[in-house]
């Protein structure tokens, strides 16, 4: 099974990331990647994926305030 497909089973596993100190915005760091998701009450919504290498703060407006 890969890393994206665990999200499915148990996606609260994965840290809150620290640019929003958000508990149901989460992120999964896969090789070289963040996949940034919201944890809902029926399931995972994935807003984006982005290299790990880009701030993401510096993109107005953040990919978690599009919601």
């Amino acid at each position: 099974m890969g890393a994206v497909e665990n999200l499915s089973t148990i996606p609260e596993m994965e840290r809150v990331i620290p640019e929003t100190n958000m508990p149901d915005i989460r992120e999964l760091v896969f090789q070289n990647y963040r996949v940034i998701y919201r944890l809902e009450t029926d399931r995972v919504l994935i807003i984006t994926v982005a290299h790990a290498a880009r701030d993401l703060t510096r993109q107005t407006p953040a990919p978690w305030d599009v919601l």
